[in-house]
């Protein structure tokens, strides 16, 4: 059974002031904590940095807030926001606590095998797919919290998850399996068993009870 694996975090830090970009520039130059610095105002209007010591990419905006791109997980991004608010509360003494967000969580999951894309489509409802190979080779599957591209070679990837505990991720609870991912399988056929056991059929003559995405012949 293929599980999800988080690929990558990405959030948000939002301070109470604006930022002074050329002054973080000239400061974070002498910073052990950063490992590079890139500011070009007339080609980008942030300040480009990484942070030691696994380059994680945190770039800075004069509207006063940062972005942290690369996490590895929801605990890496917290580590990191906390990284971040010491560094910029050293350099600017604030006594608030800056209020930060994961905006998007990335998770990819590889299955050895999938129906046709189109009987998948049907399957969850063509109101929630698009299906155009000329124009994406995947299948694009809008849930309520996310998003699902599902190609034709297995691979699977989720994004425009916002919640670490959303059942694409987290697993607690279920058989005793706390903190484990749940499968891609698992999850659809949460969904849609009885309409993609029918379309399975239709198109197969498959008759055996609807164990996972294996194609009957």
């Amino acid at each position: 059974m293929a599980e999800f694996e988080i690929a990558n975090v990405v959030g948000m830090v939002t301070y109470e002031q604006e930022f002074e970009l050329s002054a973080f520039a000239e400061t974070f130059e002498q910073r052990s904590e950063i490992n590079s610095v890139t500011y070009e105002p007339a080609e980008n209007h942030w300040l480009q940095t990484r942070f030691a010591p696994d380059d994680t990419y945190v770039p800075f905006y004069r509207s006063g807030k940062c972005s942290i791109v690369g996490a590895t997980s929801p605990e890496h991004f917290e580590e990191m926001v906390g990284r971040v608010n010491t560094l910029m509360r050293e350099l600017l003494e604030f006594g608030y606590e800056p209020i930060a967000e994961i905006k998007n969580i990335v998770a990819t999951a590889e299955l050895d095998s999938l129906p046709p894309l189109e009987t998948i489509a049907i399957g969850l409802g063509l109101e929630q797919t698009e299906y155009e190979p000329e124009q994406f080779p995947a299948l694009i599957y809008r849930g309520g919290d996310s998003v699902l591209l599902v190609f034709s070679s297995g691979k699977i990837v989720c994004t425009e998850l916002t919640d670490p505990q959303t059942d694409f991720l987290s697993c607690q609870g279920c058989n005793g399996e706390s903190g484990a991912t749940r499968s891609l399988v698992d999850l659809l056929l949460r969904r849609t068993t009885r309409q993609i056991y029918s379309v399975r059929a239709l198109y197969t003559g498959c008759t055996q009870p609807l164990t996972g995405f294996v194609q009957c012949r």
